[in-house]
């Protein structure tokens, strides 16, 4: 796993909203269990662009939890979470992004 985020120290605080969307999103949760029971996504490397928040770190766990590598990086910094991103690289995804990147950090 790798990461490039703004500051890892924030993956409780990031871990705690991802918890609380847990709750909130039942049938993600639902295919997430499927998943961990029969990893269709096996051997598979699976890349996002997306924004970087609660909600899609949660999927990009679901697809992690269906056996795929996963990396995730953001579609608009004006949207990403930092410590939505310090969670998902603890929580193993491959993150990269934070809010506040130069135009050239983003396009690197």
């Amino acid at each position: 796993m790798t990461y490039d985020v703004k500051d890892i120290s924030l993956a409780p605080q990031g871990e705690k909203k991802i918890e609380w969307v847990q709750r909130h999103m039942p049938v993600l949760e639902y295919i997430k269990k499927k998943f961990t029971e029969e990893k269709p996504f096996e051997g598979i490397t699976i890349g996002s662009c997306l924004h970087l928040e609660p909600k899609t770190i949660n999927l990009g766990l679901t697809l992690q939890a269906g056996g795929a590598e996963v990396a995730m990086t953001g579609c608009n910094p004006l949207s990403t979470q930092d410590d939505a991103t310090a969670a998902g690289a603890s929580l193993g995804l491959n993150m990269y992004g934070w809010r506040e990147e130069s135009n050239e950090e983003y396009y690197q």
